[in-house]
């Protein structure tokens, strides 16, 4: 470093920004892939991208899936109960020096909860959750021909999800007798 006390800022925000923010980004990545796009969707973008003789196997999607969150989760709490203030060698910061490298983490993780409310406000619950483990219309490979790979990327995914959303949206059906066929038939398409 070029000044004086530029080891210690160095320091300082090497341990914040080195490794707790680094860790809560990945449980949320892993949740986000593995629980809400869906293991099987990333498995088949996978396969999509690199080839279906080189599609993630069982181990793999269980450990994005369950073992690699269990594993970040847990560090994150004995990281945090044995916490212990930034030093270096014999030097031990200010309280405002570690305020500030505190706050830099707040800074740096603080969008993530203020987008995931500002849009839960705006939309509503459900249909975020919806939304977010379907890929949108235009996912999918640039080439048509690289699309034509694999059915989900065809020019009807409005089709698959009308059809999907057709399937989760019967909210009641009434077994009676011959009534059943029109009551099915009858019943409109609404969402979660």
């Amino acid at each position: 470093m070029v000044t004086r006390g530029g080891l210690y800022v160095l320091n300082i925000v090497d341990q914040y920004l080195g490794g707790f923010p680094w860790l809560i980004i990945g449980v949320i990545e892993l949740f986000c892939i593995s629980w809400v796009y869906g293991m099987d969707n990333f498995c088949d973008d996978i396969a999509l991208m690199l080839g279906e003789e080189r599609r993630p196997n069982k181990f793999w999607q269980i450990c994005w899936k369950y073992i690699s969150p269990l594993i970040l989760l847990f560090t994150i709490v004995f990281s945090s109960l044995f916490y212990q203030e930034v030093t270096l060698d014999d030097y031990t910061y200010p309280p405002w020096a570690l305020a500030l490298g505190w706050m830099v983490v707040i800074i740096c993780l603080g969008w993530l909860p203020y987008i995931f409310f500002g849009e839960i406000c705006r939309r509503g619950t459900w249909n975020i959750i919806k939304q977010a483990r379907l890929p949108h219309a235009e996912w999918g490979p640039a080439r048509e021909e690289h699309r034509q790979l694999s059915n989900r990327y065809t020019s009807n995914i409005h089709m698959k999800n009308l059809s999907m959303q057709t399937l989760t949206s019967i909210d009641s059906i009434d077994l009676n007798s011959d009534l059943f066929v029109k009551k099915l038939s009858n019943k409109s398409i609404t969402s979660f």
